[in-house]
């Protein structure tokens, strides 16, 4: 569940990379990737940072699925250094559509190509592809 949540946190949240997220958060980029691979379980304090960043909790990174819980109105956690969004100025349903696709991508995919390897790369591609949506 973290490695979904934190590429949904990601997405609706305009960061474009891992390595982008890692810079912001002062994490280490190969500890943020070997994260969001699957291949490390995150320190607390690791865990601690990407959460507090996000405006959530650490259980509930590791245990919800934030995009459901969030049903179509995400909670977008600003900080000094966030920019603010396109994606907030979309109609409710425009919005909910994307999540809806976000959800039904990620779910499609990890039952289409099970495996961290590929996980992260479609983190990745995701990330990149709403940001782009939510820049158009």
């Amino acid at each position: 569940m973290l490695i979904r949540n934190i590429s949904y946190l990601m997405a609706i949240h305009g960061i474009k990379s891992v390595t982008k997220l890692a810079e912001t958060l002062e994490i280490p980029q190969s500890t943020l990737h070997r994260i969001v691979s699957g291949e490390v379980d995150p320190k607390y304090f690791t865990l601690k940072t990407i959460a507090d960043y996000f405006g959530r909790t650490t259980s509930g990174l590791m245990e919800l699925d934030l995009a459901d819980l969030d049903g179509g109105n995400p909670y977008i956690h600003f900080t000094d250094s966030t920019p603010a969004s396109k994606y907030q100025n979309f109609p409710p349903e425009v919005q909910a559509a994307v999540i809806n696709t976000y959800c039904e991508i990620v779910t499609r995919e990890e039952r289409l190509y099970p495996g961290t390897d590929s996980l992260e790369d479609l983190a990745e591609s995701l990330v990149h592809g709403f940001s782009k949506l939510i820049e158009s």
